[in-house]
């Protein structure tokens, strides 16, 4: 019984059948409103059609009056009396003070008041009913010459039959559209529920662990599809994080361990070595300066890591860029002159204005300006050039160093990554990764081309503004 209840509870709270209630319930009422509509409509006009039909037998009989007297409706009236009409027509004719002159078979009419109107000018309708009858009279009477009063009535029996049937029609008609109405709502709020359904299920399975689990896209509904497409790159996103974070942890343990084991391996020296204050001062100065190059390398990733995930907000002002890399390159005139290398710059007559934060472009023209210099020998060149392009503003870096490997090429904007020619130098590996997500939240890109022996070009590509 508990299995019963329960069962009934969650079917009662589920959203499929709520639509199904709700759009049962709002047929109903538009279904009784539009029956209520009808049968008013309809119960007028068979009353029309029932005072019209009293009006023409008034005027027929008035006529037969006006030519032949009493007598001649006395006849008509006998007549009328024939067959079964008599049991729902009668005729009367009253004198003025209100006796009877001639009448149909009034038996079956016992009792009913034979009463005219006190109001005597025209046709005068009235309703009233009739004793052990269920079904109303409808009366007629006018005052003829003479003062005579003539008086037809007419049951309602028909138009209460006619409008029972139409009640009874419409009754069936609606508790057939109804089961029907409600194993189509039914049918169609499951279909329409269908994608929340495995938007519901998909994460169930991301709850378990499962990251690579998507929403297929239906035909339930734009509204629908768009929920699944906005889950699906919700998704994409969360699964892109992970990766990172994963990736970072993994880069973080590798890349610490070096200096902590360098750092720890100091210690142990300074503890086993004979006491010496400039020996202790030395590596104290050693372990500060590891510390120092940590503490940078963890802030740099963090700030990656924010960059990425749309956590940084920068501010996007008009940035002349042209003015932005001449300011970077006149920094970096001195340490490109000190190794011999030509470092040249290429501007067109316009300005180009671009929406960006300065300090985060001027970290990035930093970077690829510092690896230029870097890996390009001394009698080298490096030209720095500014144009527009497919309505981008494109920063190029052209430098004649040593190139990049083939190998090497797909990895350099990764974490860490330092291919086996740049070991040697100074870095930790992050600057190009750096520069990517800080291009990336501009709206930008970068990409690099490289030819070993030959030298590497690297291109920005940022909005114009």
């Amino acid at each position: 019984m508990r299995r019963i209840l329960s069962h009934r509870h969650r079917l009662l709270q589920s959203v499929t059948t709520r639509l199904t209630l709700f759009h049962l319930t709002l047929f109903g009422i538009a279904s009784l409103i539009v029956f209520a509509l009808i049968h008013l409509s309809l119960s007028y006009t068979l009353l029309e059609m029932t005072d019209k039909y009293l009006r023409d037998e008034i005027k027929e009989e008035e006529n037969l009056f006006n030519a032949g007297g009493i007598e001649k409706l006395r006849k008509e009236f006998i007549n009328e009396s024939l067959g079964k009409k008599r049991l729902t027509v009668f005729y009367a004719l009253l004198s003025p003070q209100h006796n009877l002159l001639a009448s149909s078979d009034l038996a079956p009419w016992k009792g009913f008041p034979l009463v005219p109107p006190s109001k005597e000018e025209g046709i005068r309708l009235r309703t009233l009913p009739r004793s052990g009858d269920p079904h109303k009279v409808r009366v007629a009477w006018k005052r003829l010459k003479g003062g005579a009063f003539l008086g037809i009535g007419k049951s309602l029996k028909s138009n209460d039959e006619i409008l029972k049937n139409v009640r009874t029609i419409f009754g069936y008609g609606f508790l057939s559209m109804f089961a029907l109405g409600a194993l189509l709502g039914w049918i169609v709020s499951k279909r329409a529920m269908a994608g929340v359904e495995r938007v519901t299920q998909t994460a169930i399975q991301i709850g378990r662990g499962d990251l690579s689990r998507r929403v297929p896209v239906g035909n339930e509904g734009k509204e629908i599809e768009e929920l699944a497409r906005a889950f699906n790159n919700m998704l994409d996103r969360i699964q892109l994080l992970v990766e990172d974070l994963e990736r970072v942890t993994n880069d973080i343990a590798h890349d610490l361990r070096s200096p902590l084991t360098r750092i720890r391996g100091m210690a142990e020296n300074a503890l086993t070595a004979p006491p010496g204050a400039h020996d202790f001062r030395d590596v104290a100065g050693t372990i500060i300066e590891e510390c120092d190059r940590l503490v940078g390398l963890i802030n740099t990733m963090l700030e990656i890591a924010q960059t990425d995930s749309g956590l940084t907000r920068f501010s996007k002002v008009p940035l002349d860029l042209c003015r932005l890399v001449r300011e970077a390159t006149e920094l970096f005139q001195p340490a490109a002159e000190d190794k011999g290398i030509v470092l040249q710059t290429n501007f067109p007559e316009d300005s180009l204005s671009v929406l960006g934060d300065k300090t985060a472009l001027q970290r990035v023209l930093a970077n690829l300006l510092d690896n230029a210099i870097k890996f390009t020998d001394s009698g080298g060149q490096i030209i720095v050039s500014v144009r527009a392009g497919g309505g981008n503003a494109i920063l190029e870096v052209r430098d004649t160093g040593v190139g990049i490997p083939p190998g090497d090429l797909p990895h350099i904007f990764e974490r860490f990554y330092r291919g086996d020619k740049s070991r040697s130098t100074q870095g930790n590996g992050l600057g190009l990764s750096l520069a990517l997500a800080i291009v990336r939240a501009h709206g930008g890109t970068i990409e690099v081309t490289s030819t070993p022996g030959a030298g590497s070009v690297f291109t920005v590509n940022l909005p114009i503004s």
